[in-house]
């Protein structure tokens, strides 16, 4: 996303002026009629899903309260019933990034089998804001899971329970771990109702490093059945990091630790019990040590130039000084290996495991990129076949076969590629990760955690601390304070804007 910058007050304002405009024009206007009972939908449903069953979720303290504001309760957006798709032709609108939905691969082929034509968005969350303000929303749109929170305080999002259970192929024990990012019960991820699925995954922090990169510098390879710590890792980073006097050759690491950093704090406190958002969300807590410990293992990383940092930049985004040899260990997911097959560092390249901070070895989604059905849809039976086929039909086959990411479905498992001995390495490792991949990630609901640094408080803060923090102009405890004020604030005006 290049949108630019925007508060969450005036997200929810956008939102409450359109909303005060339509509850103006419903006092001026006639009561309706009742609506008729909805009624089953046009296929044949299929056998329940069973119910949904608590999945990990992240450790939250257990003293502070549950939330209890009315915009927390367990059911922020309306419920849809499967209704009938109306005659005639229906446009249906997907608001994504352009290469998940290619014209020659989803768009034409459906278009051409369907009366249901798809209107393609490029995906700005400032321009769906304004959509919905407008009351034109695109029916779809991309998310993240930490996303969901967030849109689930702006009900702006459909429950499709009803929908997942009345489809065969969207059984719960059909469905990948990760589907549970968009599972909620109130702000509580993993478990309650259904908002929407991934298209793919993958199990974000597994480690790929470059095996030559290992021997030249003279550092053993670990054995793919190796699980490092985050500590070894520092080590190996630090012996692989390969310069020319202030010049960096080669970094010893990069990848979600800088592009999702935030999520990766979570993620690494999580596997000890441990949590940066108290069970309330009501402020980001980064006061105890083991907070402070995993945000010092990150500046010391930076400090030390052995990953990319605002004074030492790569020369391009992760993955790609990985596949030119700028890089020994990427910490990417699954998806990252369809970059890796067919490139040159094809044969150099070997998968690890996540590496373990705390005492449960986890490797969860920390992106889970799927749809959700926006609230206010006005063909909901419409919309919802556009999104089974996009989840469940040919378009998530051929995901599968493509190598770029976990399918949704454990059924489609099967057709991820181990056509040669990168991929079959890649499938051993996958394998044991899909066992520990089950969790949950908590986000905080007042604040847009997504990828888009501007948007983002807490990113936003920690990086324009973070230069002047490296060149000692701020301390380590002045940077985290920062961040934490900024931070805090944002969710104030959240909370505030919501009412």
């Amino acid at each position: 996303m290049n949108s630019p910058a925007f508060s969450r007050r005036t997200v929810i304002g956008m939102l409450g002026l359109a909303a005060a405009g339509s509850a103006l024009a419903a006092c001026s206007s006639p009561a309706p009629a009742p609506t008729a009972a909805p009624a089953a939908p046009t296929s044949a449903p299929n056998t329940a899903a069973p119910a949904a069953k608590p999945t990990t979720a992240a450790a939250q303290p257990t003293a502070a309260p549950r939330p209890t504001t009315a915009a927390t309760t367990a059911n922020p957006s309306p419920t849809l019933a499967p209704a009938s798709v109306s005659q005639g032709p229906v446009t249906v609108t997907e608001m994504a990034i352009r290469n998940e939905w290619p014209d020659d691969k989803v768009i034409t082929p459906w278009s051409q089998d369907s009366k249901i034509k798809i209107n393609f968005v490029n995906y700005d969350l400032v321009h769906m804001i304004a959509m919905t303000a407008a009351g034109n929303p695109p029916d779809m749109f991309r998310c993240q899971a930490p996303d969901v929170p967030y849109f689930l305080t702006l009900k702006m999002v459909a429950d499709l329970t009803p929908y997942f259970q009345q489809t065969k192929d969207l059984a719960e024990d059909n469905l990948a771990p990760s589907n549970k990012n968009y599972w909620y019960s109130g702000l509580q991820p993993g478990f309650g109702q259904i908002y929407g699925m991934v298209k793919d995954w993958s199990p974000d922090l597994s480690l790929y490093i470059n095996k030559s990169i290992f021997q030249e510098q003279g550092v053993p390879i670990p054995s793919d059945d190796t699980v490092l710590t985050y500590e070894q890792m520092y080590d190996m980073a630090k012996q692989l990091t390969k310069k020319q006097g202030a010049r960096t050759l080669i970094f010893g690491y990069n990848g979600t630790g800088h592009d999702w950093w935030d999520r990766q704090v979570e993620a690494m406190l999580n596997t000890a019990g441990k949590s940066m958002w108290p069970a309330d969300f009501g402020k980001l807590d980064w006061d105890s040590s083991d907070v402070r410990q995993v945000l010092q293992y990150w500046f010391t990383m930076m400090k030390e130039n052995l990953m990319t940092n605002p004074l030492n930049p790569a020369p391009a985004w992760a993955g790609q000084n990985f596949v030119d040899k700028q890089l020994a260990i990427c910490q990417y997911g699954y998806w990252f290996s369809g970059m890796v097959n067919g490139s040159k560092v094809q044969d150099d390249t070997v998968l690890l495991s996540a590496p373990k901070w705390g005492p449960t070895h986890q490797d969860p989604t920390i992106t889970a990129t799927g749809d959700m059905i926006h609230s206010h849809t006005k063909n909901v039976d419409a919309v919802w076949k556009v999104f089974d086929w996009f989840h469940t039909g040919e378009p998530a086959l051929e995901r599968a076969k493509s190598g770029w990411g976990v399918p949704a479905l454990k059924s489609l498992y099967q057709y991820m590629p181990t056509d040669n001995a990168f991929q079959k390495q890649v499938n051993k490792v996958l394998t044991g990760d899909l066992q520990i991949s089950e969790v949950a990630i908590r986000y905080n609901p007042y604040i847009d955690q997504s990828e888009n640094v501007a948007q983002n408080p807490i990113l936003d803060a920690w990086f324009k601390n973070l230069e002047p923090a490296l060149k000692g102009q701020l301390t380590f405890d002045q940077l985290v304070k920062n961040v934490e004020s900024a931070t805090n604030d944002a969710i104030t005006n959240g909370k505030v804007g919501m009412g």
